[in-house]
């Protein structure tokens, strides 16, 4: 009895180290686990290599901020400690990164050592205290970046930074609204176009469903004369989905300004206009310009469909393109022919809606 009993004894344990060790290779040859394994050991290594680096203030000030800023996001005690004591570095790089890494955490005494920075620092300082502010949610940090804006002399940068802080930390939609009206009397009365296309970045960022950015951008669109702003407002007002900028595209495609331009063929497969292919096709034969010859390729890519496919062999049999550009609208060619279904993306958003 013992005798027969023993092989079946040992067949149950070899089956079981079998799938032990099928376990372990599966485990090992999982792409998913060895991803989230070689994802540890990478930021343990950044992890040590930026304690190694705050342990020795002499390297490069811009190295030692980013180590700083990486420790202080997880709250790292020792980098608070450290942050702290750079508060009155006589580097600025430094002092500004000790700043901002103290905007990380959001007790008291955080709150305390930026509000009495804001009111102590001097002007090159005082725009990093302002943004750290934003860096963590809480009622307190709140009201603090409230009291700035109440009580504080800021300029037009730090009113902006102040205004986008208030933003990003209130849970209050009415005062994430009220904070982007506020920054919109700002971008009103500026007359720097910098400022102003910065001022649209930040609420677009941090408020984008702000109905009244809408109106603003179109606004810079039909009557501002700064370019910077005009390929800014093309790029966000196909993100809403606007008429006008629908119906009128193709007075920017036509534009003289390069980066407007490029900025309105980018934006073509997102507000599908109905003449799509014939400003397409009018873009491929007449502008030859390289950047706008690439942005073309790129939307052709993304709208896809045969369409796409049947201009291609008409450019290519056109005989007035050169080598290279045949190369690249063959490359072009492959890359449509290899998508698992030949359909126009605009009519495909048209029968999904």
């Amino acid at each position: 009895m013992k005798n027969r009993i023993a092989p079946f004894i040992i067949l149950v344990i070899s089956i079981a180290a079998i799938g032990v060790l099928l376990g372990q290779l599966f485990y090992k040859s999982n792409p998913v686990e060895e991803a989230k394994e070689t994802y540890a050991e990478r930021m343990n290594e950044i992890k040590e290599a930026d304690e190694s680096t705050l342990k020795d203030l002499s390297q490069d000030p811009k190295k030692v901020y980013g180590a700083l800023m990486r420790r202080a996001q997880t709250l790292d005690p020792s980098a608070r400690a450290k942050a702290e004591s750079l508060l009155s570095s006589p580097n600025q790089t430094l002092k500004e990164a000790a700043y901002q890494a103290i905007g990380f955490y959001a007790d008291a005494q955080a709150n305390e050592i930026l509000e009495n920075g804001i009111k102590t620092e001097n002007a090159e300082t005082r725009p990093s205290i302002i943004r750290a502010l934003g860096f963590r949610q809480s009622e307190e940090r709140t009201a603090l970046i409230q009291k700035v804006l109440d009580s504080s002399q800021l300029n037009e940068r730090e009113m902006i930074l102040a205004l986008e802080a208030l933003v990003k930390v209130s849970n209050s939609q009415a005062i994430r609204d009220k904070s982007s009206h506020q920054m919109l009397k700002v971008y009103e009365k500026s007359k720097s176009p910098g400022i102003r296309s910065d001022i649209l970045l930040r609420i677009s960022k941090n408020n984008p469903g702000f109905a009244p950015l809408e109106k603003t951008l179109l606004n810079a669109l039909q009557n501002d004369k700064e370019t910077g702003l005009h390929v800014f407002a093309i790029k966000q007002l196909s993100a809403f989905q606007s008429k006008w900028l629908k119906e009128n595209l193709s007075k920017f495609i036509k534009s003289k300004d390069l980066d407007v331009k490029i900025a309105a063929i980018g934006v073509l497969p997102s507000l599908c206009p109905k003449n799509r292919w014939s400003m397409i096709e009018e873009i491929l034969f007449q502008d030859r310009d390289r950047r706008t010859q690439l942005t073309l390729h790129y939307t052709i890519k993304e709208l896809g469909s045969q369409k796409a496919l049947i201009l291609i062999e008409k450019a290519k049999s056109a005989g007035t393109f050169s080598q290279e550009e045949l190369n690249e609208l063959e490359t072009l060619e492959s890359e449509i022919q290899s998508k698992a279904q030949l359909s126009d993306s605009c009519e495909l958003k048209n029968k999904s809606s």
